[in-house]
């Protein structure tokens, strides 16, 4: 499973669309979209957001 796969599924865990999502992870829409198909990389500061929301951030970077 991918990062942005991973992403999408912490995302859905914790009940959030991706408009919302992105809105309290301080990115558009679109970013959040291109994160979770891995067109694009989030930041540190992205990942410390969704963190602070409640995503497991630790288990989307271990990439098995």
């Amino acid at each position: 499973m991918s990062v942005g796969e991973r992403i999408k599924e912490e995302r859905e865990k914790l009940g959030f669309n991706q408009d919302s999502f992105a809105e309290m992870a301080g990115v558009s829409r679109r970013s959040q979209i291109m994160y979770e198909q891995d067109k694009t990389d989030a930041s540190a500061g992205y990942f410390t957001k969704i963190a602070e929301i409640g995503a497991d951030v630790n288990y989307i970077l271990t990439v098995s």
